[in-house]
């Protein structure tokens, strides 16, 4: 799950989109709008409220916390987290997850002057949930090591790609038009690109 945080919410309360449409299964869609739980992470707990937003097609399920409370519990805006629901204790845990996987199609960039480029389309940076703030990325297959800064992408489509030229695709092995698996660890900043899937 993605947190983000924000000053506007109140301090006891957990906000989260309901059933986003493009996120995986969630046990916390089980739990009652309204709810009291106890939010935990390692030794730290505290009480709070559970409002569920209105279902979205959002490519990842997103919850959010006051600044403050998010503090308390050492999470940065934009990380990402495994929430585990407890029905019996009424505890959600809190897990690191920074990696995110899954699969883009990759594409020719035919623009010389983009060699130390890439190019990422649709939600990818969404999906991958690489840091808004971000300027660079390393990308790394089969011992090839490189990092890029990143451009996103104006082109409307709701399927993820990236592009490189053809000297960095030669680099890496890559396809033009196929697509491959992808694994983004948000505190390395590392995005490795692994087996082609078509």
């Amino acid at each position: 799950m993605w947190i983000l945080t924000y000053h506007q919410i109140k301090i006891k309360t957990l906000f989260f989109i309901n059933e986003c449409g493009g996120g995986p299964p969630a046990s916390l869609f089980r739990i009652p709008d309204g709810s009291i739980v106890i939010l935990q992470r390692g030794t730290i707990k505290k009480k709070v409220r559970v409002v569920k937003g209105e279902a979205s097609e959002c490519d990842f399920h997103i919850a959010s916390l006051n600044t403050k409370t998010a503090q308390l519990f050492r999470v940065n805006n934009e990380q990402r987290f495994l929430l585990v629901f407890n029905k019996k204790t009424n505890i959600i845990r809190m897990f690191r997850a920074p990696v995110t996987r899954g699969t883009a199609q990759f594409k020719l960039d035919p623009n010389r002057l983009h060699d130390n480029t890439i190019t990422l389309g649709g939600p990818f940076i969404d999906d991958f949930g690489i840091y808004s703030t971000r300027k660079t990325i390393t990308v790394i297959r089969h011992g090839a090591c490189k990092t890029f800064k990143i451009l996103k992408s104006n082109v409307e489509t709701p399927d993820l790609f990236f592009q490189l030229t053809k000297n960095n695709a030669s680099k890496f092995g890559l396809r033009n038009g196929k697509s491959y698996r992808l694994a983004y660890n948000q505190i390395t900043n590392r995005l490795v690109i692994g087996t082609q899937v078509t």
